[in-house]
């Protein structure tokens, strides 16, 4: 019954079940839909311009809440409970990351200096016209160093993680190599909540502190 009002709804914006099953796929496999990152991409943010309404209304009813971002062009979808950025918080809910997954320490680190350094950007005035923040990838490492107060991961590392991120179409780059060059940080980052990441690394430096303050005691 609920298929074939479905199936009958889309028909009439002359999308198949599938198109529709392949935009809900995306947006819960990889929470964000970025415009102009590929032509599957453009594809389906393109197709949820035209049936935005029956997606939202799909994903609400188990608890799901897509964001559309017109003026960037991107999409971000937010679990059961998430905190929205500009959103206020449901007091029902928790207030948990909206990352699909615990983050690493190094991507905790990673993720907190993207986003210092994309507002550092956008107090400069400086993002271009897709809201993307160009940083030298020197700068980004020694904002990493400092705020984790640890050396930088290995290339062949840093490659691994940074891909997680550009997954969530967060950054983008050619290349990390020889640490030179820039990284582009989009706007997406501003979607995504650091609290509960801010409060884990808080732990960590706490934790560091008290094995620093043991081995001069030692």
């Amino acid at each position: 019954m609920i298929k074939d009002a479905l199936e009958s709804a889309l028909d009439k914006h002359d999308v198949s079940s599938q198109d529709f099953q392949r935009v809900i796929h995306r947006l819960l496999g990889y929470q964000v839909i970025y415009r102009g990152e590929s032509l599957v991409e453009n594809e389906l943010y393109d197709l949820y311009f035209r049936i935005h309404e029956l997606v939202d209304e799909y994903l609400g009813e188990i608890g799901f809440t897509v964001v559309h971002h017109q003026e960037q062009k991107y999409l971000v979808c937010y679990p059961p409970g998430a905190v929205i950025p500009g959103v206020a918080d449901d007091p029902n809910g928790s207030s948990v990351a909206k990352l699909a997954r615990n983050l690493q320490v190094e991507e905790k680190l990673l993720l907190i200096s993207l986003r210092l350094e994309f507002e550092q950007k956008l107090a400069e005035g400086e993002l271009d016209d897709k809201g993307t923040a160009s940083v030298l990838l020197e700068q980004f490492v020694h904002t990493y160093q400092s705020l984790g107060h640890r050396e930088m991961p290995g290339n062949v590392e840093l490659q691994k993680l940074m891909r997680f991120f550009k997954k969530l179409r967060i950054v983008e780059y050619e290349t990390l190599g020889d640490g030179e060059g820039y990284i582009g940080i989009r706007s997406t980052i501003l979607a995504f909540s650091l609290h509960t990441v801010k409060e884990s690394l808080d732990r960590f430096d706490e934790a560091l502190e008290n094995d620093q303050v043991k081995e001069e005691t030692a």
